[in-house]
């Protein structure tokens, strides 16, 4: 008997149910599907182009179906009556009632119960029609008698039994004709073991109606003609099959029929043209039916059970490669006079590069696609553990095998960490290797295939060729022209790459459109290709590889036909959209019998030049300015983007950082940072932000500029140049970091350079004096202050807290250490938007676009910490040598940077008090007014004192002399401070001390008086109530870190502060002179 075919649905499955839907009219009219099944659509009628991929939604109920139209374009239709047809979107299916989805009319049926199909008598019509005649014919005498009705009616029961002997018993139709080719169908799949024909000849009808039958004998080769020659020899085959009169065998155009034990064979043939013994011919009326219905009844192919079950065994790639004759473009290339033959042949005749692979074997042999022919690009899809990997693997390799690195280029996308592709990384062919480990140079890449494009579609313009194909006949006879691989991108995981990188995808749909005609081909892998596919690709990716899927529906649109659901479950079996069969894909072998492959070809491509990468590499970590500039000049961008320039440059405007990777122009750019508009840097630990601001100073030390820096650590910012050092200062300084925004703000840093490190350390150390939230306050107004050109800003902070932050006030950011989609999204930037992992690598951003960037290494210098004050050998020894007047350096200093004072002075020129001003420099105030010390106890004043009398003793000993010296004046007696009150009355100056809680709470006598006319040397000014005292607000020069220090105090005269500290270094003035 014939294998039943398993291809749309199994027919001994159908008839274990209760209820099938048979195909009445259409494409796959007499087919018979089951009920059982959830859906019906496309892949159960394939030829059906008006049926949609999910046309119906179908749910079992007892004895009937709960049919749901999904949104197909032509509808649901439920016949009412014989001729109307009614649109429904749910309805209830019966059974005998009958729906139309496209042009395909079905009926849902009960099982029958007995599928016996009838069959011709030996006798034929006309015996049968004997039967009801010569009675009629021997009872027309009766009608000249008398009574002759009377006799007619007497022998009318005797005359239907006649008639009703005339059918044979036990039929299985309507009287007059067979079953349908539903009921037929069935009927062959419910035939039993096969019962020996004894009988010398077969006999069938051609058509349904019961009229003449045709008579087959042993050894007979009959031939039908006619227009339904091929359906009236299938619907004999099916009528031997089912009535168990012989075996059926198919062949090509025809069958083979045996019975009796293999005693007796015929011929039925239908589409053939070799000699037969005998022709009929086919009847105009024959039953409807369709290839569908004649491949559901008989097997293409004669696989036994288990081969069936099993499909074709593993197939190694050994079968398909030879391994010790090498790769096929090796001994191409050692055929010297193959090699000239087609170079001196017509172009016309010249074959173009084929990608051909053999991609399975299956019963119908081999299975080969050509990439360039059936592509130009391919779909992978299969559920994990299907065998993807192995088939990208085996196709590579053979592409590799035959094709050399200079026609073919791999561009592989391995978005499983570079597991499936990794060991294929090796190939000479292969250009890179991309993982979402390195998300940046995907996008990297990605970026250059498209420039890539470009460029090609430059190239068949200027040498008038419409395709690679062309240009490479054109090649032939003009070899100066530029080569052009086929380059082959493939993607493993591609709905994983679709998801995380959004962007991208514009780059593979330009691909996938433009590909074909310049060389530029797509294998795009994935396990869902629902949602993740758009229509342009698959409308441009002809060629569709389905494995094994957990929904094989998802796969029927892609293949367009339904052979997925059979396929077994073992690992590396395969439909394609090319060929119908089930197929399995060549087996590499292990990672180590792999290896051995790609080693063949590495050693074969040992003698041709290495494969050119069709982009640039990204720059390296540690990039110095004369690496940057040889880069430009190799491969600098003709017209960069607003903002970027062709060479490094460092000016007083223009200050060179960044070496800015273009992988959209295949080139690089110089990025020369306009200090006229601030810049921020923020980045993640470790990842270059303070190398960017030390390649700002060493362009800025360049340039002249002098720079000023603030930073929580110092020695990570050294300035490259003494003579244009600023001001150094560290957040353990926050009244001397106010004091230098303070000069900032008021324009007194002009046409210099301030650079802030850790921005979130900078404004907590503002707050500590201000309070919280003031350090926020005071870095937008220098931001805003840049802006307006009162001083060049660079910004640098964390990349957690400070990009959204300073977004909306810094159009130039450098994002620093964005290697990952969280550290993208933490940035505030898109996924797309990455930087590889490495130092000083980053994202910048720019008003209207973006790019990857790497920052320039400055030369290393030592470290050199905050500002000092210079040593004692420095300063002048007398105030003579000064250059300024020692008691009146406001002016000087203002302009000046800002340097910390020391915590403790133990040298001092004997002219100065201390160490003071915004320099640090030695100072002493005006002495001439006197001078009133104030502080707790412990900070200081006895010692102050004691300096003012041995400078006056050094600068004016008549004033030393004249001047009264009063220590603890709020505890002196009543001669002390009528002497102090004597003495102020008569303008003779006088210098005492006081605690501070009592200077503030004494409202008359000469300590108030003299607090009120003399200038004031406030110590530990934050403690107990120093504020108080003085006539302005001191807010911004209480130092939180130093209240307790001696020594620290504010000088204020006219409102006028200047801090100080004082020289610890003073003699007892009560040794020359008497205390008052």
């Amino acid at each position: 008997m014939a294998t039943l075919l398993n291809d749309a649905y199994s027919l001994p499955t159908v008839t274990d149910a209760e209820l099938h839907i048979a195909v009445v009219h259409g494409p796959h009219a007499g087919m018979v599907l089951p009920a059982s099944a959830a859906s019906l659509g496309r892949a159960d009628l394939p030829d059906d182009q008006f049926v949609s991929w999910q046309h119906l939604r179908l749910r079992q109920l007892r004895g009937a179906l709960r049919v749901r139209d999904v949104g197909s374009v032509n509808g649901l239709w439920l016949r009412c009556g014989h001729c109307f047809w009614r649109r429904r979107r749910r309805l209830v299916w019966y059974p005998r009632a009958r729906i139309r989805i496209g042009t395909t009319v079905l009926q849902l049926r009960r099982l029958p119960r007995q599928l016996q199909v009838p069959q011709p008598h030996a006798g034929g019509l006309l015996l049968q029609s004997l039967y009801v005649l010569l009675p009629l014919v021997a009872m027309a005498g009766f009608l000249l008698t008398d009574q002759g009705w009377s006799m007619m009616l007497f022998s009318a029961p005797m005359l239907g039994l006649m008639m009703l002997r005339s059918y044979p018993a036990g039929r299985g139709a309507a009287p007059g004709r067979l079953p349908d080719p539903a009921t037929l169908a069935l009927a062959c799949a419910m035939v039993g073991e096969h019962k020996p024909n004894t009988k010398s000849c077969l006999r069938a009808w051609p058509g349904r109606h019961r009229f003449h039958a045709t008579q087959i004998r042993p050894d007979e080769r009959i031939t039908i003609t006619g227009a339904n020659a091929q359906v009236a020899g299938r619907w004999l085959c099916a009528q031997l099959l089912a009535t168990s009169q012989a075996q059926v065998q198919p062949v090509d155009g025809g069958a083979h029929l045996v019975w009796d034990e293999g005693k007796n064979q015929a011929w039925l043939m239908w589409a053939t043209a070799k000699p037969a013994t005998r022709c009929i011919r086919a009847p105009r009326r024959v039953a409807e039916i369709s290839d569908s219905w004649w491949h559901q009844i008989f097997a293409p192919t004669t696989l036994s059970a288990s081969q069936e079950r099993q499909g074709p065994a593993c197939i190694a790639l050994a079968s398909l490669l030879d391994l010790e004759a090498g790769p096929t473009f090796a001994s191409q290339l050692q055929d010297p006079q193959s090699a000239a033959g087609s170079a001196q042949s017509d172009p016309s005749e010249l074959s173009p590069t084929q990608l051909r692979a053999c991609l399975g074997v299956g019963a119908a042999g081999q299975a080969w696609v050509d990439l360039v022919t059936d592509g130009p690009h391919a779909l992978v899809v299969g559920t994990t553990g299907a065998g993807k990997s192995e088939l990208l693997t085996s196709w590579l390799v053979q592409l590799a095998w035959s094709q050399p690195p200079e026609a073919l280029q791999l561009i592989l996308v391995d978005y499983k960490g570079g597991t499936c592709l990794g060991p294929l990384k090796r190939l000479p062919h292969c250009v890179d290797l991309l993982t979402d480990l390195e998300p940046a140079a995907t996008t990297r890449a990605i970026e250059a295939i498209s420039a890539q494009l470009r460029r090609r579609e430059q190239i068949l313009r200027k040498s008038n060729c419409k395709d690679i194909t062309e240009y490479e006949q054109l090649r032939h006879h003009q070899p100066s022209l530029t080569p052009l691989a086929r380059m082959l991108v493939v993607v493993d995981e591609f709905a994983t790459l679709a998801a995380t990188q959004e962007e991208l995808l514009e780059h593979l749909l330009r691909l996938a459109a433009q590909g074909r005609s310049l060389g530029m081909h797509l294998i795009l892998a994935t396990q869902h290709p629902h949602g993740a596919l758009s229509t342009s690709i698959t409308a441009n990716a002809a060629l569709r590889v389905c494995l094994r899927m957990l929904d094989a529906s998802e796969g029927a649109p892609l293949l367009g036909h339904g052979d997925l659901p059979d396929l077994p479950r073992a690992p590396g079996f395969l439909c394609l959209s090319t060929q119908r069969g089930h197929f399995r894909c060549p087996y590499a072998g292990t990672a180590q019998e792999s290896a051995v492959w790609i080693d063949a070809c590495v050693k074969a491509a040992q003698a041709l030049p290495p494969c050119q990468s069709p982009w640039l590499a990204p720059p390296p970590a540690n990039l110095t300015f004369t690496q940057a500039q040889q880069l430009l000049a190799a491969h600098g961008a003709p017209a960069p983007a607003k903002g970027l320039a062709t060479s490094l440059a460092s000016n007083r405007q223009n200050l060179a950082l960044a070496l800015c990777d273009l992988p959209e122009q295949l080139a690089y750019g110089a990025f020369n940072w306009d200090s006229t508009t601030p810049l921020g840097i923020f980045g993640t630990s470790a990842s270059g932000r303070s190398a960017a601001l030390r390649q700002l100073a060493n362009s800025a030390s360049q340039a002249g500029l002098v720079t000023h820096v603030i930073s929580a650590d110092l020695n990570q910012l050294p300035l490259p140049s003494a003579a244009l050092a600023g001001s150094q200062l560290d957040t353990f300084h926050p009244c001397e970091i106010l004091r230098l925004t303070q000069l900032a703000l008021e324009g007194r840093l002009r046409d210099q350079l301030l650079l802030i490190d850790d921005l979130d350390c900078v404004g907590e150390a503002i707050d500590t004096v201000l309070g919280l939230g003031e350090g926020r306050d005071v870095l937008e107004k220098l931001v805003n202050a840049s802006r307006r050109g009162l001083f060049a800003l660079a910004l640098a902070g964390d990349l957690a807290n400070a990009p959204m932050r300073w977004c909306a006030n810094i159009s130039q950011r450098l994002y620093l250490g964005v290697c990952s989609d969280a550290l993208a999204d933490q940035a505030g930037l898109k996924r797309s938007q990455q930087a590889p992992n490495q130092v000083g690598a980053g994202v910048l951003t720019l008003a209207s676009h973006w790019c990857p960037a790497q920052i320039l290494l400055a030369p290393a210098l030592p470290a050199s910490g905050a500002n000092l004050p210079a040593s004692v050998a420095d300063f002048p020894a007398s105030a003579s040598d000064l250059p300024v007047n020692p008691s009146d350096t406001t002016t000087a200093l203002a302009a000046a940077p800002v340097v910390a004072l020391p915590e403790n002075v133990s040298t001092c020129p004997p002219w100065a008090l201390g160490l003071g001003g915004d320099q640090a420099q030695p100072w002493c105030p005006q002495l001439a007014q006197g001078l009133l010390i104030i502080g707790p106890a412990g900070s200081g004043r006895s010692t102050a004192l004691a300096r003012i009398y041995d400078i006056l003793q050094v600068t004016d000993p008549t004033l030393a002399q004249r001047a009264i010296f009063i220590d603890n004046l709020d505890q002196a007696c009543l001669s002390a401070t009528n002497a102090v009150e004597t003495a102020l009355a008569a303008g003779t100056p006088v210098f005492a001390t006081a605690l501070t809680s009592r200077a503030a709470n004494t409202y008359s006598g000469p300590l108030a008086q003299l607090r009120s006319l003399s200038p004031l040397l406030l110590l530990a000014p934050g403690l107990g109530e120093g504020t108080q005292l003085a006539n302005v607000r001191l807010t911004r020069w209480l130092d939180p870190h130093r209240q307790h220090l001696p020594g620290r105090g504010l000088v204020i005269a006219s409102s006028q502060i200047t801090p100080v500290q004082i020289c610890q270094n003073a003699s007892s003035i009560f040794a020359d002179k008497p205390q008052v």
